[in-house]
């Protein structure tokens, strides 16, 4: 997926305003598709938060941000947990 118009600066500024994050604000950001990530195999079963997981999206300035990593909690009150990664 591709953001052609969106640098790696602007596009963390439009994030920022994005805050709560939801899993459509981010697609919508960054014109990528989350999917919900399979925790039951985890060692430890963490229930608090809804895991996400996409990528890749490339940007304007040549950044590719090859991994999304979004976690929301369950019970709201908190703004979620975004991460990016090439």
């Amino acid at each position: 997926m591709t953001q052609p118009d969106m640098t790696m600066w602007r596009t963390i500024d439009t994030l920022v305003q994005q805050i709560p994050f939801t899993k459509a604000k981010v697609e919508s950001v960054l014109a990528t598709h989350l999917v919900e990530r399979d925790s039951n195999k985890d060692p430890i079963q963490n229930t608090a938060f809804q895991f996400y997981v996409g990528g890749p999206a490339r940007l304007a300035d040549g950044v590719l941000v090859g991994k999304v990593d979004l976690r929301i909690r369950h019970d709201g009150g908190h703004p979620a947990f975004l991460a990016l990664r090439n």
